[in-house]
């Protein structure tokens, strides 16, 4: 009887196990096969010009690194394949300070970043001078002003105010 006891007890023991880890092979499946994003974005200077070879880095909540790839030419960037989440973007280049965007992967996707590096180094009065001088000096007088030329000859054809003797 006791036996029998163990028997049915083991057997129903097996027949809850059984449905229970098929239910949680189906669950890593199913989350195996969520459908993963892409992640986009462009890294820009602080005027929005493009950034080619900056440093980005993709963070989970935990702040690990999960990914790392390079700007290109035009400052795009991708991490392919990223589970739903939230993740901290971060992007660095050498004489930049680095920037941050915190981005919320769902399942239909994410909107595409825009990092704007700001430079380390103050501007150099000296050189928007320059070039402020460098833009006046190439304007054209004759663009939005009036020119006006004298040669000799008009001149000499000025009335002349009459004297009185």
């Amino acid at each position: 009887m006791r036996r029998l006891h163990i028997l049915v007890s083991g057997l129903a023991r097996l027949l809850f196990l059984v449905p229970l880890a098929a239910s949680a092979r189906a669950a890593k499946a199913l989350s195996e096969t969520t459908a993963r994003q892409a992640i986009t974005g462009t890294v820009t200077d602080a005027l929005g010009r493009p950034v080619q070879g900056a440093t980005v880095e993709l963070q989970n909540s935990a702040g690990k690194t999960v990914a790392k790839a390079q700007s290109d030419a035009a400052g795009r960037f991708t991490f392919p394949g990223i589970a739903p989440g939230v993740y901290a973007v971060t992007a660095s280049k050498e004489t930049f300070k680095i920037a941050t965007a915190i981005v919320s992967v769902s399942a239909k996707g994410s909107k595409p970043l825009t990092l704007a590096l700001q430079s380390e180094a103050a501007i150099s009065m000296a050189v928007v001078a320059q070039r402020l001088n460098r833009a006046r000096n190439e304007l054209s007088p004759e663009t939005g002003g009036s020119v006006y030329r004298f040669s000799q000859q008009a001149i000499q054809d000025l009335p002349r105010a009459r004297t009185r003797v």
